[in-house]
């Protein structure tokens, strides 16, 4: 028996996904060397504030790819600060919100992984500063190769998430599951229904 691969390749435009309806409080892409399936990635061994002027809102919306580096250890990938606290953290394996916090593991694997929080900041939050922080999170190190963040002051619809999600997915090599891939305008350009049975090596251009 032949096995036959098939690659499919779209176009999923950074352009598309920036000039959209709705444009992120806060974009940040790693200048380093390091890099997830060639794009570069940097690990932050200290806890460091990368954008520390987002702007008041109790709905927050973060799209973040990073590559877990020592599975199954846990590792802090990035936690919101808001007045010098810790609000909401997330970790390789789990989403902390003071101290509760819930299993967070969206695939085993060492490959790159996109991560949607949507998050509230309660109403009592008297929120005068907000920083999105990464890396070390108190005695939790970090270990993940993070590669790229987009931050909203707002919810996004599934739809307008998993345009982002899309190009994040194409771009890294990340599996984003059984969905058809987006862009930056919510049309799709990868219909999953019609293409079920090559779904697993989605390549782009």
């Amino acid at each position: 028996m032949k096995y036959r691969t098939v690659f499919l390749v779209i176009a999923l435009l950074l352009s598309g996904v920036m000039h959209a309806q709705n444009h992120p409080t806060a974009w940040w892409q790693s200048p380093i060397s390091d890099s997830i399936s060639a794009i570069p990635s940097i690990v932050f061994e200290d806890s460091m504030v990368y954008v520390d002027s987002i702007e008041k809102s109790e709905l927050f919306t973060v799209i973040s790819t990073y590559c877990n580096q020592q599975v199954p250890n846990e590792s802090a990938v990035w936690h919101l600060m808001v007045n010098d606290g810790a609000l909401y953290g997330l970790t390789t394996q789990s989403i902390r919100s003071g101290h509760l916090s819930m299993r967070y593991r969206p695939y085993r694997t060492t490959g790159p992984i996109i991560s949607t929080i949507q998050m509230t900041i309660p109403e009592e939050s008297v929120a005068e500063h907000i920083g999105l922080y990464v890396g070390a999170m108190g005695d939790l190190p970090s270990t993940v190769g993070l590669s790229e963040v987009m931050c909203y002051n707002m919810r996004l619809s599934p739809s307008q998430s998993l345009s982002i999600q899309s190009y994040m997915a194409i771009k890294y090599g990340a599996m984003l599951g059984k969905v058809d891939y987006l862009d930056g305008h919510q049309n799709v350009v990868w219909d999953y229904a019609r293409n079920r049975q090559h779904h697993h090596r989605i390549a782009g251009v």
